[in-house]
């Protein structure tokens, strides 16, 4: 069905999909990535012939959320072609979602063209293909060639979740070449990057226990078991696949930051969990947990003040973000808005639209 042949896309309304263009651009820079999908849906049916939609629609459908969706970016992928053959930003895509649906027959000519064509600017197009294409050879039975390709793509330009890919992978592969005193340091610097990889954490333990000669390194290979498991765990819990059971999330989070006392952002985490599954009750007692630790600075004050305000203590959210203003002035409008926002989200039977943007109004004034 996804190689049926498409018709060329009608003209259609441009401003319109500009528009929307740039509220997708906007989305994805804030990190609100389901918004992000929706705008980049809306400007490709404002406007079908809108290249610079479809493609970075394709992209974004690419990504390892719950909008993900091949099947779709394929098809925006092989409409852009249609309508600019060479495009090599199309041809990446294209090429990059082939690969992940297993087509490895057309993904490789695909991803040789993308990396021998896009400019060296494009870091990070140019590391989902190396990526792509690094995969395709390591289960093709090229491990050294795959490994080339790993390595340009954790390359110190790349954008980190490309380096920590790369060499969580490349490390994957070396150990089953059996070479683990390359693949320990790779480990090690995808976790300098990205402290809660949850595979990288997997495969250190199964390196250290293969090697564990001595007290220190099975303890260490035991430790890394414990906060692999607590991770992968945490990981099913936040997925919209699985029941949202909080209370138990938040057990998960207290044992992790138990096994593991090094990462101080676990009780960020945790509060930040806790706040967006409406559990602000919860929140408060892990920000005093976190103001015991940290004292209090302009980022647990504003948490509390989430908590705060949640619990339905408008007041005492406002000195909480007035406090947070006077350790730093340049706060954006946006992160106090923050604050208002979840006091309308836990008191939803209390607080009405009007109410609410009549505060927005009188905490932000010009801002």
């Amino acid at each position: 069905m996804l190689d049926a042949p498409l018709e060329p896309p009608r003209e259609g309304d441009r401003a319109a999909a500009g528009t929307w263009f740039q509220q997708a651009l906007a989305a994805r820079s804030a990190q609100r990535l389901h918004d992000a999908v929706l705008a980049f849906a809306r400007a490709v049916t404002a406007d079908p012939s809108h290249l610079e939609s479809r493609i970075e629609y394709g992209f974004q459908l690419i990504e390892p959320t719950e909008d993900q969706s091949l099947g779709v970016a394929l098809e925006q992928f092989r409409i852009a072609r249609l309508m600019e053959s060479d495009h090599l930003h199309a041809i990446a895509g294209e090429g990059i979602v082939r690969a992940q649906l297993n087509d490895w027959a057309r993904a490789e000519p695909l991803l040789r063209r993308a990396l021998a064509e896009l400019p060296p600017t494009a870091v990070g197009r140019r590391a989902l293909c190396d990526i792509a294409l690094a995969d395709l050879l390591a289960g093709d039975g090229r491990p050294e060639e795959a490994l080339q390709h790993y390595d340009a793509a954790s390359g110190e330009s790349r954008p980190p979740t490309q380096r920590t890919g790369a060499l969580v992978r490349s490390a994957a592969v070396l150990m089953q070449l059996d070479r683990p005193e390359e693949a320990e340091p790779r480990l090690r610097r995808a976790l300098q990057i990205e402290m809660e990889h949850v595979r990288a954490h997997y495969l250190l333990a199964q390196l250290l226990s293969r090697r564990a000669k001595d007290d220190a390194t099975r303890a260490e290979a035991a430790r890394e078991a414990r906060i692999h498991e607590l991770l992968r765990a945490l990981r099913d819990h936040l997925s919209s696949l699985y029941v949202r059971d909080t209370a138990r999330r938040a057990k998960l989070w207290n044992e992790l930051a138990e096994a593991w006392p090094e990462n101080k952002r676990l009780l960020h985490s945790l509060v930040r969990d806790q706040l967006d599954g409406n559990d602000f009750a919860g929140a408060r007692i892990t920000v005093e947990r976190l103001e015991a630790r940290d004292g209090r600075t302009a980022e647990t004050l504003w948490l509390g003040a989430r908590a705060t305000a949640g619990s339905g203590d408008l007041v005492g959210a406002k000195a909480l973000v007035e406090a947070m203003l006077k350790l730093d002035a340049n706060v954006p409008p946006q992160v106090v808005r923050a604050v208002l926002e979840d006091w309308r989200r836990g008191n939803s039977a209390t607080v009405d639209q009007a109410t609410f943007e009549r505060t927005v109004k009188q905490w932000l004034g010009n801002r």
